[in-house]
């Protein structure tokens, strides 16, 4: 991800990405309660479904 980060700001130098890594779970619950977020990558289906 950090690479993608990369070749992403020399298309795009004025985009500022944030990463925010952990458990699929419990980036679920922290979508669920209302964070803030353009895109969602989990290593668990089900999660991504929910």
């Amino acid at each position: 991800m950090e690479q993608v980060k990369l070749l992403y700001q020399q298309q795009s130098p004025q985009t500022n990405i944030i990463y925010n890594f952990a458990a699929s779970g419990t980036l679920q619950r922290q979508i669920e309660q209302g964070a803030e977020i353009d895109i969602f990558i989990a290593a668990s289906p089900a999660n991504m479904d929910k």
